[in-house]
């Protein structure tokens, strides 16, 4: 079997992925932060820029900050909860 049918049948599984409102809290704990420190250091020197590229300028440092550093951490703890919580 799959690990994408075992996912579909709500099997408990390794493979299974977690729940759309756990990956949103995950996603919300990695971007809440980094959006915060990225305005604080950033945006009083692109204060005089328009609003899509300061906008352009903050995601694209932040994105692949979340999507490849804070996220991954996030995900092996969440997994690891939910095995020892069973």
């Amino acid at each position: 079997m799959h690990p994408h049918q075992i996912a579909a049948t709500g099997a408990p599984g390794p493979s299974a992925p977690a729940p759309r409102r756990a990956t949103a809290v995950l996603v919300w704990l990695a971007i809440y932060p980094t959006i915060t420190v990225l305005s604080w250091l950033l945006l009083p020197l692109l204060d005089t820029w328009p609003l899509p590229l300061r906008t352009a300028t903050l995601t694209l440092i932040a994105v692949p900050t979340v999507v490849f550093v804070l996220l991954p951490p996030l995900q092996r703890a969440h997994a690891r909860l939910g095995r020892s919580g069973r």
